[in-house]
């Protein structure tokens, strides 16, 4: 605990002298709590010193609190113009914010292709949830062109992260050979990943498989 107050005593030194690593870090405690009293009032005040002189993660930090309207006044439009720069800096959360912003029309026009531009972008940076959502835009055509191959592949890659939607998807992929070639054996071992975290869809398929023959066990 005191090595923490001496860390952050030193943060505060070096932010006063216009560090913006150190004022990113004490931002962050300040917006946790981490270490000092939480206050969000100086945690967007020091993200937005160090968000001005690019830092990425001050700028994704200061999106965060406008879109919650902690320590700044709640303004959606400003989340998203902070995300984007960070975003454009290549920084993983600002990119998968920017992606939703754009699903939902927080702080911009909804835009479908834009949202699996900046998903792209998340997804090749291996967020889990990013990959997700990408394959369900390629399996409904909603903003690229509908491909179950492209689909299944980037579901795939979000299953052996452990994304449970993503398992159960590409499991059934596997069942009806949509985007992949059928094959059961592939099929019964992402479902029963899914059902091991209760996602109820995969115990369905998997009673579906036992009817058909296919496996004696749900398990």
């Amino acid at each position: 605990m005191e090595d923490f107050k001496e860390f952050i005593n030193e943060m505060r030194i070096l932010a006063e002298q216009g560090n913006i690593k150190a004022q990113h870090n004490l931002a962050l405690c300040y917006y946790t709590g981490q270490g000092i009293l939480q206050n969000y009032q100086e945690a967007a005040k020091l993200w937005k010193k160090s968000a001005e002189k690019g830092l990425p993660e001050a700028q994704c930090g200061l999106g965060v609190c406008y879109e919650k309207g902690h320590g700044v006044k709640q303004n959606y439009e400003e989340a998203v113009k902070w995300w984007r720069k960070a975003a454009e800096q290549g920084h993983t959360e600002a990119l998968f914010n920017l992606a939703n912003s754009y699903v939902t029309g927080q702080g911009v026009k909804r835009d479908n292709e834009e949202a699996v531009k900046w998903w792209l972008k998340a997804a090749e940076q291996g967020v889990a949830q990013a990959q997700y959502n990408l394959g369900i835009c390629y399996a409904a055509g909603q903003g690229v062109r509908q491909d179950d191959k492209e689909a299944a592949k980037w579901w795939r890659k979000a299953a052996e992260q452990g994304h449970t939607e993503a398992q159960h998807n590409i499991g059934s992929c596997y069942v009806n050979g949509q985007g992949v070639e059928q094959d059961y054996e592939e099929a019964v071992k992402w479902l029963r990943l899914s059902l091991a975290k209760g996602d109820t869809e995969s115990l369905n398929a998997l009673k579906m498989l036992k009817k058909m023959g296919v496996i004696k066990n749900l398990f």
